[in-house]
C-alpha cells in the first residue's frame, strides 16, 4: 500500500511539470540517498502490519477497560504491557512512512495522478471494506452484547444495540479501517496544499535548519513530544472511551492532529535529503532514546493496573511524557534504520510486504470469528491467545496466496509488480 517500488527521484528540470508546477529547480536537497526499493522500509511496513494482527488478539485478555467482542480477565499482565508497547509506536511509524511515500509519489506522479493512485489503492478497499466486512463484524458483536453493554454502562454510553437499532451515520463504526480513512484525509489535505501554493515549499529555511538540528541531536526531538500530549492526554489503554474517537465514521481532532504530525514528518524527511542522511547515521542513539522511554512508560502502565487503574498526577504526566517521547524516539528510530538496511534483502522481504495489507484488511473479522469459537474451550488463555494469532495468520496468507497476489485484487492493493511468475 504504501509503496516504493520507484525509490529513484527525476532529474532537475528547469520547466513546468506535473512533479514542478512552477518550473523551479528542485533543492539541492532534494538529492536521494537510495535508488531501487526501499527494502528496509518494506520490511517495517510489513511488521507494522502484522503487529495490528497480534494487538487485536491480545485485547479480550488485558485488564484495561476497553470494548471489544467479549472480555476475559487475566491477573497476567503481560497482555496489557505488550499492547501498551505495540500501541507506542505502531501508528506513528506507520504514518512517517506513509507521509515519506506520500511526498515521493506525488513528486514522481504529479499531484492529480497522486490522488487517483491513493484513492485507487486506499479508498477502494475502504468502501469495498465498509460494505462487506464491518457488517460482518457487527453481526458478530450483537450475537452476545453482554460485555459491550458493561462497557457502556460503566462509561455512560449509550450504545445502540440490536437488530432493530442503528447508530447515527457519523457514529457508524469502521474498527480497524479507521486507518484508511485518516490516510484519505492526509493525502487529500495534502493534494490540497500542493495545489494551493503550487508546489512551493511553505517551511521557512530557519523551521528547516531547526528541525534538522533537531534530528541531529538525538534529544531535541522530545521537544516533538508536545504536540503528542493533546492526543495522548487521557488516551491511556486504561480510558476506552478514547478508542471511539476513531473508531467511528468521524475520527476525532485528537487522532487526525496525531496522524498529521507524523505524516508531515514523513513529507519533510522526503524533501530534506541532508536531514535524512542525519538522521540515518544516528538511528542507534535514536533507538535506545526509544527504548528507555519506552521502559518508562511500560513502568507507568504496570504501576496503572497495581493501583486499580488510578494514576497520581506526577505518575500521570510521567506516562504522557514517555508515551509522546516513545511514539517519536522509536518510530524515527526505526524508520532511520530502514533508509539504510537490508541492500540485499531476502526473497520473502517483497512478498512478505505485500501480503501484510491483505492480512491485515480481512485479519479483524476472522480475530472475532475464532475468539468466538474458543471463548469457552476448557484451555488456559495464552494457548487460545496463540491459537487465534496463528489461526488468523495462516488463513489470511493462505487467501492471499491462492486469492489474491496474482489477481486484479492484489494489483489494486500493492501495484503490479515488476515481473508476474506463474503461481506453482
Amino acid at each position: 500500500m504504501l509503496e516504493n517500488r520507484l525509490g529513484y527521484y527525476k532529474r532537475p528540470v528547469t520547466c513546468p511539470s506535473p512533479s514542478n508546477p512552477t518550473g523551479s529547480p528542485p533543492s539541492p536537497d532534494a538529492t536521494p540517498l537510495h535508488e531501487g526499493r526501499l527494502h528496509g522500509l518494506d520490511l517495517l511496513r510489513g511488521i507494522a502490519m502484522v503487529l495490528g494482527v497480534v494487538l487485536h488478539t491480545a485485547v479480550p485478555y488485558t485488564r484495561f477497560d476497553i470494548p471489544w467482542v467479549y472480555r476475559v480477565q487475566t491477573p497476567n499482565s503481560v497482555y496489557d504491557l505488550g499492547l501498551v508497547a505495540i500501541h507506542s509506536f505502531r501508528m506513528p511509524l506507520f504514518f512517517l512512512l506513509a507521509g515519506f511515500f506520500g511526498h515521493l509519489q506525488q513528486q514522481r506522479l504529479g499531484p492529480t495522478p497522486f490522488l487517483r493512485q491513493r484513492l485507487l489503492r486506499i479508498g477502494v478497499p475502504f468502501v469495498v471494506g465498509m460494505v462487506t466486512l464491518m457488517p460482518w463484524m457487527v453481526f458478530m458483536v450483537l450475537q452476545d452484547t453482554t460485555d459491550l453493554n458493561a462497557f457502556g454502562k460503566a462509561h455512560g454510553i449509550p450504545i445502540p444495540v440490536g437488530a432493530t437499532v442503528s447508530p447515527p451515520l457519523h457514529l457508524l463504526p469502521t474498527f480497524h479501517l479507521w486507518f484508511l480513512e485518516v490516510l484519505l484525509i492526509c493525502y487529500g489535505l495534502f493534494w490540497s496544499l500542493t495545489l494551493l501554493t503550487r508546489g512551493r515549499v511553505l517551511c521557512s529555511e530557519r523551521v528547516d535548519r531547526i528541525v534538522a538540528w533537531g534530528l541531529r541531536s538525538v534529544w531535541p526531538v522530545a521537544l516533538l513530544a508536545g504536540p503528542c500530549l493533546v492526543w495522548f492526554e487521557g488516551s491511556r489503554p486504561g480510558d476506552g472511551v478514547s478508542f471511539l474517537q476513531y473508531a467511528t465514521l468521524t475520527p476525532g481532532v485528537r487522532i487526525l492532529g496525531f496522524s498529521l504530525s507524523f505524516f508531515a514528518m514523513g513529507a519533510w524527511l522526503h524533501r530534506n535529503a541532508t536531514a535524512r542522511r542525519d538522521l540515518g547515521e544516528r538511528w542507534r542513539p535514536m533507538m535506545m532514546a526509544g527504548v528507555v522511554s519506552l521502559v518508562v512508560l511500560l513502568g507507568v502502565r504496570w504501576q496503572l493496573l497495581r493501583q486499580d487503574l488510578h494514576l497520581t498526577r506526577f505518575q500521570e504526566g510521567l506516562g504522557l511524557l514517555a508515551e509522546g517521547c516513545t511514539a517519536w524516539f522509536l518510530s524515527l528510530g526505526l524508520f532511520a534504520w530502514g533508509l539504510q538496511a537490508l541492500d540485499r534483502p531476502p526473497r520473502w522481504t517483497r512478498y512478505f510486504a505485500d501480503a501484510s495489507y491483505w492480512l491485515y484488511l480481512i485479519h479483524l473479522p476472522l480475530v472475532f470469528w475464532i475468539q468466538l469459537r474458543i471463548r469457552d474451550w476448557p484451555i488456559p488463555i495464552v494457548a487460545k491467545f496463540f491459537l487465534c494469532l496463528c489461526g488468523v495468520t495462516a488463513l489470511g496468507l493462505q487467501s492471499y496466496h491462492l486469492l489474491v497476489r496474482d489477481t486484479w485484487v492484489g494489483w489494486l492493493l500493492n501495484g503490479r509488480r515488476a515481473s508476474q511468475t506463474p503461481r506453482a
